[in-house]
Formats: structure tokens, C-alpha cells, sequence
């Protein structure tokens, strides 16, 4: 449950969810559809279709996470997205017509119809992932589900896991927490995540590698945060094609030679 609303508020209040509920406030309150245009000044206008942007946002992005629960996050986002909408847009039109009316803009036979509030709802939240879609998630990928197994909601990467027994430790940016978990459980729920298996006990983040190695005579790779991390012959190859298909990689990455 914490985790939900730290990701409800991160999301409530990123800056392209601001934006864009901004941008669709005044767009309706300068256009005012529905007769709204017709008898009230645009200080009200905006007051109350911002209201609507805000009311529809906060529901779609509550919902989100209910549709996850359901849907699954291996659902296409398209479709995910879509439903939420429509879930969205079938609960809210009633609320929003008796918001309407206490705020004066018209009596209850004269608010907008069920069908026209669905399609302004349905659009207004559509948009708005639309966007997200398009910026945060091309700039900042979902994190992959080992993040949500941490008793520290504040970790946001994952450096390295590594096996020991039955239990892995994953070494985060926020430092080391150790699950009873299955390795291969946990490298899938790495949910593809850039990295390589250097080793069958270790995994690493492509982003936290630093160079490549030899220490006394074995392959090692050490990571940004100053640790190391042995590379076996069986996965040797494996790394090195990874990152010659990978020019940015290749380029910041020295592989220690043979």
C-alpha cells in the first residue's frame, strides 16, 4: 500500500502530468464547450473544467494501479491505457455533472450529457498517458519488479545481484538488501533490464560497469561503486559480443585484454 501511493504521488505530480492537465484547463476554459462559454467569465470556466482535468487525472492514475493488478504489467500499454479510460470515463460523468451544478454552471437538465462527458473524460485521460507514454516512458523506464520486493522505497536502480545459497542480495544505489529468493526468480523479475550474467552467481548492471579487468590472471569486472565482480569463462564471450553490438557501451567499457 505504501508503495502505491509513493508511485500515485510521483506520478500525480511529475512535471509532463502538470503540464498537461494545465494545458487541457485552459484549452477548455478558453474554448468552453458544452455552452460554458455562454455566461460566465473565464475565472470560472477554468475553475471548473480545471477541477474536471484534476478530478479525471487523479482517478486515471488511481485506477492504474488497480488495471496492473488485474490486466498484469506484461499487458500491452495500449491497452491498459484504453481501459483505464473507460473505467475512468464511466464512473466520473456523474460526478462531474454534480460538481457543475454546485458550482453553478447550470442546472441538472442542463449539464452535459452522460455520452459527451464519456468522450471528454475518455480523451482527457488518454492524453495524459498519452504524453507520459511518449516522454517518461521512452526517459525513464518502468522499474523492474525485484524493485518492488525492497523494504526501501526509495531505491530507483539496481547495480548487481548475486546468489549465496538460497538467498540473492541485490546491491542497489541505495546500498545492499538480501531476499530469500530463488536466482532465477530474481533475474527474471529483473524485467529486462539492461545487464549481463557474468558469472552463475552474479548479475550486473550495464549502466554500473566501469571497466573490465584481469587480477591475477582471472577476469574481473569492477562497477562504478568501487566493487568487483568475477567473470567466468562461460559468460566471457557472451559479455563481449553483448557490448560490441553496443557502440555508447564499447566506447566507455575497456575490456581487459586476453
Amino acid at each position: 500500500m505504501r508503495d502505491f501511493f509513493s508511485d500515485l504521488e510521483a506520478r500525480l505530480f511529475h512535471p509532463v502530468t502538470l503540464f498537461a492537465s494545465l494545458v487541457l484547463a485552459v484549452f477548455l476554459a478558453a474554448s468552453g464547450p458544452y455552452d460554458t462559454y455562454i455566461g460566465f467569465s473565464f475565472g470560472h470556466r477554468l475553475l471548473f473544467w480545471g477541477s474536471v482535468v484534476v478530478i479525471s487525472v487523479f482517478s486515471g492514475l488511481s485506477v492504474w494501479g488497480f488495471v496492473e493488478s488485474i490486466v498484469g504489467k506484461n499487458a500491452g500499454y495500449w491497452e491498459n491505457t484504453s481501459l483505464i479510460a473507460a473505467l475512468n470515463a464511466l464512473v466520473l460523468p456523474g460526478i462531474i455533472n454534480t460538481l457543475g451544478v454546485a458550482m453553478g454552471m447550470g442546472k441538472p437538465d442542463e449539464m452535459p450529457g452522460k455520452l459527451g462527458l464519456f468522450a471528454l473524460v475518455f480523451g482527457i485521460t488518454f492524453f495524459v498517458s498519452t504524453l507520459r507514454y511518449f516522454y517518461i516512458g521512452k526517459h525513464h523506464p518502468k522499474k523492474p519488479r525485484l524493485i518492488s520486493r525492497l523494504s526501501d522505497p526509495q531505491v530507483r536502480e539496481i547495480n548487481r545481484v548475486s546468489v549465496r545459497d538460497h538467498y540473492v542480495d541485490v546491491f542497489t544505489d541505495r546500498g545492499k538488501e538480501t531476499l530469500l529468493l530463488r536466482f532465477s526468480d530474481a533475474l527474471a523479475e529483473l524485467d529486462g533490464l539492461k545487464g549481463f550474467r557474468v558469472h552463475r552467481s552474479h548479475w550486473v548492471s550495464a549502466d554500473a560497469i566501469d571497466r573490465f579487468h584481469k587480477e591475477k590472471g582471472r577476469m574481473m569486472v569492477l562497477l562504478r561503486d568501487g566493487s568487483k565482480v568475477p567473470v567466468s569463462r562461460g559468460y566471457r564471450e557472451e559479455v563481449e559480443a553483448e557490448i560490441s553490438q553496443n557502440p555508447a557501451m564499447a566506447k566507455r567499457v575497456q575490456l581487459a585484454s586476453r
